[in-house]
């Protein structure tokens, strides 16, 4: 960063620490939002390949927890999800991880959690009304502290983005989850 502040000849009247806390705070008041802002998510699509990058925290210690006794049962755990919407359904897709009626805890690496829980894609209709869509695939993976949700299928990634919605909601469910409003970068595959 080369921007320099310039201050009037009635500045010196400042003592030098004082002057040099001026200088410091606004250092301070500049820099740090840039730094404390988290990643965001990012998401391509072509003719044939869909690709969303969701960043994630990793927990103390590297050790993700799940099934973890102050879930309630039946209750959405880990999500991390992209929900577009085409026409009149809304498609949502990747990776899910519910508390089931007598589960045991889980611990382990990010990896683990993903084992865990199930990939799936699901079509909601106008009036909220959804269902996985049995055949559909979607994979997910960790790369570089993102989640990569990735539809290979051309046919599916023409169903879900044939109207070329602007943007996605990606959704996070985790101890420090965020949600966001993705714009989407389409691109020819000729490119």
């Amino acid at each position: 960063m080369q921007d320099r502040i310039q201050f009037s000849d009635d500045s010196q009247a400042l003592g030098g620490a004082t002057m040099r806390s001026l200088q410091i705070a606004f250092f301070a008041f500049t820099l740090v939002p840039l730094l404390a802002q988290s990643p965001a998510a990012t998401g391509t699509v072509t003719a044939t390949n869909a690709e969303f990058r969701i960043p994630f925290q990793q927990p103390t210690g590297g050790v993700w927890t799940w099934n973890r006794a102050d879930t309630p049962d039946n209750a959405s755990e880990y999500t991390w999800t992209v929900t577009a919407k085409n026409g009149n359904a809304q498609y949502s897709f990747g990776f899910y991880l519910h508390k089931y009626p007598g589960s045991r805890e889980g611990r382990g690496q990010i990896q683990d959690l993903l084992r865990a829980g199930q990939a799936s894609v699901f079509k909601e209709d106008a009036e909220g009304r959804g269902e996985m869509l049995p055949d559909a695939r979607v994979a997910v993976t960790v790369e570089n502290a993102t989640i990569l949700v990735r539809i290979s299928d051309p046919t599916l990634v023409s169903l879900i983005f044939r109207e070329h919605p602007e943007t996605v909601a990606i959704h996070s469910r985790t101890p420090a989850a965020d949600y966001q409003v993705v714009r989407v970068n389409y691109r020819d595959p000729a490119q």
